[in-house]
Parts: structure tokens; C-alpha cells; sequence
């Protein structure tokens, strides 16, 4: 999921990809996404295997303000058909 996640937000989708679904665009939501996806899964590693680095208040209520951005944002795009897209490719990324 974070390598098709960092695909998106980057807008470098495989080649097989943009041959399938021609010229659709990544939405800027959907690209923020994304990209939050991948920061919170590096941010959860960072809490389960980094015991040097704790967490602050501060970057705790940073993340989750970010978060609920990246809720809205999703709420806006859910029913785009790249968004469709993305959920469908997410779980058979490996396999392009």
C-alpha cells in the first residue's frame, strides 16, 4: 500500500497503469491522500521501533490535525473514478 500510495501522490504511476486508465488525473485530494498515508505509516514505525525518538503532545495533535484534513479531503474525492481507482489498485499494487 505505501509503495502504490507514494505512486499516486507522486503522480508516476506504472506505465501498465496510465495505458489502462488513459488520461485521468490524480485529484489534488486524492494526492494528499496519499501522501498522508505514507508519512503516518513511517510516523507509526517511528513509534513502534524508534524508542530513542518519543512523541510530543505537540507532534501527536499535528499528526491527527492532518489527519482529519486527509478525511475531509477523502470525503471530497470518495466517488471520483480515480479515487474508485485507487481503492481498487491499493491490495493488487505488487501485481503491476
Amino acid at each position: 500500500m505505501k509503495d502504490a500510495c507514494r505512486s499516486f501522490s507522486s503522480g508516476n504511476l506504472p506505465q501498465k497503469i496510465r495505458h489502462a486508465i488513459g488520461a485521468l488525473p490524480i485529484p489534488p485530494d486524492l494526492r494528499d491522500v496519499a501522501t498522508t498515508f505514507v508519512k503516518l505509516q513511517e510516523e507509526r514505525h517511528r513509534a513502534d521501533y524508534d524508542l530513542a525518538a518519543p512523541f510530543s503532545r505537540m507532534e501527536v495533535l499535528a499528526l491527527l490535525g492532518e489527519l482529519d484534513g486527509t478525511i475531509n479531503a477523502w470525503k471530497r474525492i470518495r466517488t471520483d473514478d480515480m479515487a474508485r481507482f485507487f481503492l481498487v489498485a491499493l491490495p493488487l499494487w505488487k501485481q503491476f
